[in-house]
């Protein structure tokens, strides 16, 4: 935003909605895509146990889940 606000960029692509206070700033062209998605990303290599995805919930709420 900076860049363009000083001049030495013509433009940007930045995933960053409109406000009212960066649309008095510089000029946004009409979105024509959105698609919501993040990106998570690990910067240390580990193991992960095959049941991790248990992990969130205890082993009484999994058999209650699986009961009903």
């Amino acid at each position: 935003m900076g860049a363009i606000v000083s001049g030495s960029a013509h433009m940007s692509f930045a995933p960053f909605s409109v406000t009212s206070i960066r649309a008095t700033a510089v000029d946004f062209a009409t979105p024509f895509f959105f698609s919501g998605v993040g990106l998570l990303g690990i910067s240390k290599e580990r193991d992960v146990p095959l049941l991790a995805f248990l992990a969130p919930f205890s082993s009484e709420l999994w058999a209650a889940i699986f009961i009903t």
